[in-house]
């Protein structure tokens, strides 16, 4: 396991992060000071990485060809490797911000493309990212209202909250009173940077992987929306109401299953955006606590669980999506589980108390929030956002998800926010039926009615692509591959010549769902949770499928 997943940071990480130092260091002198530092940590920190992963790479080659292979020996090798440079690796990542740790926070999702080791790390990114100093989010505050933090707010938290790629959240209290979250924008410059950023890397790809380039397109696209605050706001208020609307967010005599922060308009700029404050847990605190919790009934630690779901990974492929009891049998067995706990610890207390024993208080076996229903209610909410409003949530990581008090989820983060046309809206309706359906001459159409074409327009690679990406990862789709063996194979059964861009953003956003489900134990198939929702709104749009 450990020598496949070291020649896939060799084969695919490596190389790519080569040819980005190159295109980078060819921008050194051209560029401004700031890209031109980049490169320069780029060259000086992660050269070196590349190096040692292709010099053991070579030298594990040779034994082979010597036929002197010794696969103890070669895992010890990787290990040693991962181990010396998963840290510091990620640590660079979270110094240099931007599409870095975006590209971290997506891989932290996927232990089956990276080891334990760096996963581990990249999980840091979800909500450990370095705060910016005092003095600089004082001066932004400064400078998008004209008045000193005090006159602008009653009450303000130097101490961030949260940090993500392109800015920080700090609480604070309104002068009426009203507790709100202030995300404060990182220094000037950073927009330019990230552009620097993808711009380097399109260029890397139109000779490395062209079929990529309407990737980058497209997430250079929605990441330009991030930078200005006030389009955020509008995200906001526009899914709230959405949302709403569907009956998620609750009313005055029932209660929702997500909260949307609300934003303070008046308050939002370019730099600031000013919103209710919602009170809860991260949900990757919460998925941590749940795999310790499994681990100790297991008699293991969290580390070891970890080892031994990347070992099912290597010898079994993808998990088969969640088959297990509902969210409402589960929540059934949780109220059941605690009554009983209350029960015995009445007797517990009386043995302690009257009779001095020292006994120890029962404690629920099941966990303190529900990872069925968790996932079911994200599905639905985003189900809903892309197939019924068409306005959804491209980014989608474990680390906007809070595990709000009253037990709703909050998300958080609509910076990345996509917006498709009603008619790409009912194409995707109307794929998700077909998948449902195994239905390949109607996926042969959908493709040719939105412009999606391959060398050969295989419909078995067709169907194999779109299942990926649209729905799930199990064995039957990867055939027990790997993402990375998966795709090199696809590719060269049939090569791709473009990606549509309609694809794109969802593709994403069921990717992060995925990679969530993953890591509560509970793999997904989105065509099953998006399928009803499909079928609805065509029906209810007056729409032929």
């Amino acid at each position: 396991m450990l020598r496949t997943a070291g020649r896939i940071i060799t084969r695919r990480v490596a190389p790519a992060t080569g040819a980005t130092l190159a295109v980078g260091s060819a921008a050194f002198y051209a560029s401004d000071p700031k890209t031109a530092s980049r490169t320069y940590v780029l060259l000086t920190e992660m050269a070196p990485v590349i190096l040692a992963y292709r010099f053991v790479e070579k030298k594990q080659q040779i034994r082979r060809y010597l036929n002197h292979e010794n696969p103890r020996l070669e895992d010890a090798e990787w290990e040693s490797l991962h181990n010396k440079y998963a840290k510091s690796t990620v640590d660079t990542m979270r110094r240099m911000l931007g599409s870095y740790v975006k590209l971290g926070q997506f891989l932290a999702l996927r232990p089956d493309i990276v080891p334990q080791v760096w996963t581990d790390e990249l999980r840091t990114l979800e909500s450990a990212v370095p705060a910016q100093s005092t003095e600089l989010v004082h001066e932004t505050i400064q400078r998008a209202y004209g008045k000193n933090v005090s006159e602008v707010f009653a009450t303000f938290d130097d101490k961030p909250v949260g940090s993500a790629s392109i800015g920080q959240v700090h609480k604070a209290t309104l002068k009426d009173g009203t507790r709100v979250a202030v995300k404060v924008q990182y220094g000037a410059g950073n927009e330019q940077v990230m552009r620097n950023d993808i711009k380097h890397g399109k260029e890397l790809f139109k000779w490395l992987a062209p079929e990529q380039v309407a990737v980058l397109d497209e997430v250079e696209a929605q990441f330009a929306t991030e930078f200005d605050y006030r389009r955020e706001a509008s995200h906001l208020s526009a899914v709230r109401n959405n949302l709403r609307k569907a009956g998620f967010l609750g009313s005055w005599w029932r209660r929702g299953v997500v909260d949307i922060p609300e934003p303070i308009s008046e308050m939002c700029t370019k730099e600031v955006l000013v919103m209710k404050f919602l009170e809860g847990d991260n949900l990757v605190d919460g998925i941590r606590a749940l795999g310790e919790r499994a681990a100790r009934r297991q008699g293991l630690t969290l580390d070891d669980l970890k080892r031994d779901m990347l070992i099912n990974f290597e010898r079994e492929g993808y998990p088969e999506p969640y088959s297990g009891p509902s969210p409402f049998v589960i929540e059934a067995y949780r109220y059941a589980d605690r009554v009983k706990c209350s029960l015995v610890n009445v007797g517990v207390l009386l043995r302690r108390r009257v009779l001095g024993h020292d006994v120890a208080y029962a404690e629920p076996l099941l966990t303190d929030f529900n990872p069925a229903r968790v996932m079911s209610t994200l599905c639905r909410v985003h189900g809903h956002e892309l197939l019924k409003d068409g306005l959804f949530n491209g980014d989608p990581h474990a680390g906007n998800f809070l595990l709000l008090r009253d037990g709703r989820i909050g998300c958080i983060d609509y910076g990345q926010v996509k917006k498709l046309t009603t008619e790409e809206r009912h194409w995707l309706c109307k794929v998700y039926l077909a998948l449902r359906d195994d239905d390949a001459d109607r996926l042969r159409a959908l493709a040719k009615e939105i412009g999606m074409r391959t060398r050969y327009n295989l419909d078995y690679t067709r169907q194999k692509m779109l299942t990926f990406a649209l729905d799930r990862d199990g064995r039957d789709v990867t055939d027990g591959l790997n993402f990375q063996q998966f795709l090199d194979k696809m590719f060269a059964a049939d090569p791709w010549d473009e990606v549509v861009p309609v694809v794109i953003m969802p593709s994403r956003l069921c990717m992060f769902l995925r990679g969530i489900g993953l890591m509560m134990d509970h793999p997904l198939s989105l065509v099953k949770e998006f399928a009803p929702i499909a079928e609805r709104v065509l029906r209810e749009e007056g729409v032929d499928f």
